[in-house]
């Protein structure tokens, strides 16, 4: 089959403006592949009044071609328009409503002699959502766009605490879909995907996937979400010749994810029934071998890691790259999500000790996520408020690492650290846990970074102050660093995906 009649499908489930490395890397994967064969299609499950402005924020930040587009379940269900955008017009509130300032955020509430009957949330005067009560019971509440219409209605019955329905219109304002949350079950009210009653979310998800491959001359489908596997492998609505691909983006381990003969998870469900892909890619060699160890050797398994862009230095003199690396300061940076997984806190204690012997070193930590509060009272507990900065999210992590003599990483287990590639292609050094996968691939220990063992956090202190301390070995190890522009280039990456998906074998899913 020609490349120019084959069309990707990226089975991703769902995402938001934040979402993290598995989102961007299955658009940037999407993006890479849309040169070669005739689309790259994203499809997602989610429901969310802002859809349409998180799509087009993806796009503009990766410059998405015109022939990468993002499909949702949701308006097929509708066949019609469900995340058309909307200017954002006013919230005018009911009247005898009252204003309330709760938790940093605007509230109208209405009451009934007393008694709380309506609460009104609204954000940049654009209300948001509403919650509702008949005799001091909870009944109703309501998600609304940007134009102040309902989108999505949760009914709750009196006295439940979880709810019993949801409802949901479309941008036109007609009412599409009804949702069972304890069956979780859809029901299309009508129009050509009108269901006999309520049916299985996963169903419907089959048989969207299906009449997408139906459509399609030929197709691949590429499941980057566990939870979408069942879309694929369970489908007896696909054609007998289905080609796909299994990514599998994150540890298949139970926690504490140090244990290769102890799996759990959807990615260990995923491997157990890897034979029935056509291809499963693993980002790491050392995840392969765990993997080959524990369900056995696997033949359709492939190894591609993740890939690291950077602005080109060819041409630059010697003498003006170690130039730039001898003006950065003392500067330890973290760029990661601020999350319990990331365990952060490790890298504040170890920088406790680091700044104790080397007390001009600052430490600058770039990302947001529910750990910040907790992280914040550990810099004060620690004594670090004036040597520990909190800059929030960033949209130039690149320029993070290059005002910076050292990243660190703390987590717990990762697929293919990509803050890892985007560090050493700045010609930073990495200093990191040893943690399941990624780190014992990439970093030759003592060259272009130190891998230590995992929770000693005096071994990390000890690995940042040789770095900060021997300013010509950083610049040297930067130097060294280097290499992955050319080990984890977009184009080897895109070469060995094409090569996947040209090799992908009909007959198995």
């Amino acid at each position: 089959m020609s490349r120019s009649r084959t069309d990707l499908y990226f089975l991703v489930n769902r995402f938001s403006a934040d979402s993290g490395g598995r989102t961007r890397s299955a658009f940037v994967r999407a993006a890479a592949l849309a040169g070669v064969y005739r689309s790259s299609t994203l499809l997602t499950l989610n429901f969310r009044t802002d859809y349409h402005d998180v799509v087009e924020a993806w796009r503009l930040r990766l410059g998405l071609p015109a022939n990468v587009t993002v499909r949702n379940i949701h308006e097929w269900m509708a066949d019609e328009p469900v995340f058309a955008p909307a200017a954002p017009v006013r919230f005018r509130p009911p009247e005898g409503a009252r204003k309330v300032r709760r938790e940093d955020a605007v509230h109208w509430e209405v009451r009934d002699e007393g008694v709380l009957t309506d609460r009104y949330l609204v954000e940049g005067g654009v209300l948001q959502r509403s919650l509702h009560w008949e005799g001091g019971v909870r009944v109703r509440a309501v998600t609304y766009d940007d134009r102040g219409a309902a989108r999505l209605v949760t009914h709750y019955r009196p006295g439940a605490a979880e709810p019993h329905l949801r409802t949901f219109t479309t941008a036109a304002g007609r009412t599409y879909l009804e949702h069972d949350p304890a069956a979780d079950a859809w029901r299309v009210l009508e129009g050509p995907r009108a269901t006999d009653g309520f049916v299985p979310v996963a169903e419907v998800g089959r048989r969207w996937v299906a009449a997408l491959q139906a459509a399609s001359q030929d197709c691949v489908l590429l499941v980057e979400d566990r939870r979408m596997d069942p879309l694929v492998l369970d489908n007896p609505h696909l054609s007998p010749q289905t080609r796909s691909v299994a990514t599998i983006h994150s540890v298949h381990l139970a926690p504490p994810y140090d244990d290769p003969d102890v799996v759990g998870g959807l990615n260990a469900r995923a491997l157990e029934r890897a034979d029935e892909f056509s291809r499963v890619v693993i980002l790491t060699r050392e995840q392969r071998r765990d993997v080959e160890r524990h369900f056995g050797p696997r033949p359709n398994l492939v190894t591609i890691g993740s890939p690291v862009a950077a602005p080109s230095r060819r041409g630059v003199p010697l003498r003006t790259r170690l130039g730039e690396l001898a003006r950065r300061p003392a500067h330890v940076v973290v760029v990661t999500r601020l999350s319990p997984h990331k365990r952060v806190d490790h890298t504040v204690r170890a920088f406790a000790l680091v700044v104790a012997r080397v007390p001009w070193a600052r430490l600058h930590l770039w990302g947001d996520g529910e750990s910040r509060p907790e992280l914040e009272r550990l810099v004060q507990e620690l004594g670090l408020t004036r040597t520990v900065t909190f800059h929030g999210h960033t949209t130039d992590p690149l320029g993070a690492y290059r005002r910076a003599r050292v990243a660190v990483s703390t987590s717990q287990s990762e697929g293919h650290s990509l803050t890892m590639l985007e560090s050493l292609a700045q010609a930073t050094p990495y200093v990191t846990y040893g943690y399941r996968y990624g780190p014992r691939d990439t970093i030759r220990d003592g060259w272009d970074g130190y891998v230590v063992p995992v929770d000693d956090v005096e071994a990390l202190a000890d690995a940042v102050v040789r770095v900060l301390t021997h300013p010509w070995r950083a610049r040297l190890m930067g130097l060294v660093a280097t290499r992955v522009r050319w080990t984890s280039s977009p184009r080897r990456w895109k070469r060995r995906w094409v090569q996947v998906v040209d090799g992908t074998a009909p007959g198995r899913r």
